[in-house]
């Protein structure tokens, strides 16, 4: 399907047929994005007596815990809910779901400390000529 956006004097056109996946995706057991000292992403079958839920472990069906922190495992996300005392998700935060967007790459500074910092300096210097 393609479709055409208006935006600010221009015509943003795209195919949606033809997406581009830009997901990293959580692995048990391997080294899959984290952040600080959230624990690992991990999936292991229900275990109940004998019954292990696991097709290769001789049960009909795959039947799995996923362990995960939904902060800390995978790709960084934030939300209102991380800095408030209130609980927030980020689907009452978000009520528009279709925005023009840039996606660039960014190396983070390395400080004297160990941190590792995306300054306004380095987006600015990436979003320039955008």
């Amino acid at each position: 399907m393609r479709i055409s956006l208006p935006f600010h004097q221009h015509i943003y056109q795209s195919d949606l047929s033809k997406g581009i996946d830009i997901s990293i995706p959580l692995i048990p057991g391997s080294d899959s994005p984290k952040c600080f000292f959230a624990p690992s992403f991990n999936v292991e079958p229900v275990k109940s007596g004998d019954f292990i839920g696991e097709i290769s472990a001789g049960s009909p069906v795959n039947f799995r815990n996923i362990f995960i922190n939904p902060h800390g495992n995978g790709t960084h996300t934030e939300c209102v809910g991380h800095i408030t005392a209130e609980p927030y998700t980020i689907n009452q935060c978000l009520t528009e779901f279709h925005f023009i967007a840039s996606l660039i790459t960014v190396m983070p500074l390395h400080t004297e400390t160990g941190d590792h910092l995306i300054t306004e300096k380095i987006l600015n210097e990436k979003l320039k000529d955008r």
